[in-house]
């Protein structure tokens, strides 16, 4: 497990955390943030054509401490080249939280309708605090 240490000053801005890569293999972050920040952004590689997709689960005491926002695409192609099919994307998924607390996020790169390990799995240990 890896740990990533976050200082965040008080601020309406948002946070993005480290890019998820399905190739770097299983991760754990541990991390703290402020009540006041405006949202949590983790971007993540993925591929869907291959069928393979981050399956994002949350664990938390209260739902209302931390929720799953909106998921975009954020890769930018030349609309001048052809549509590559099989080549990786970037999403967004950006996370909101109403008051302190911890959540568990949890990434699993699969293809859902396999009864299997994910491929990979992310872990995030998110403190909110005051």
């Amino acid at each position: 497990s890896a740990d990533i240490a976050v200082s965040v000053a008080k601020s309406k801005t948002n946070m993005t955390l480290p890019e998820l890569n399905y190739s770097d293999g299983n991760k754990e972050f541990n991390d703290s943030v402020q009540l006041n920040l405006a949202s949590i952004i983790i971007p993540a590689v993925t591929n869907p054509s291959t069928g393979y997709d981050w399956e994002v689960k949350i664990e938390t005491q209260d739902s209302s401490i931390l929720k799953l926002d909106t998921v975009k695409n954020t890769t930018q192609r030349d609309p001048s080249q052809p549509m590559m099919c099989g080549a990786p994307t970037t999403r967004e998924y950006v996370f909101s939280f109403q008051k302190t607390g911890f959540a568990k996020v949890i990434f699993e790169y699969k293809r859902p309708w396999e009864k299997k390990d994910p491929e990979t799995t992310v872990v995030y240990n998110i403190t909110i605090e005051e």
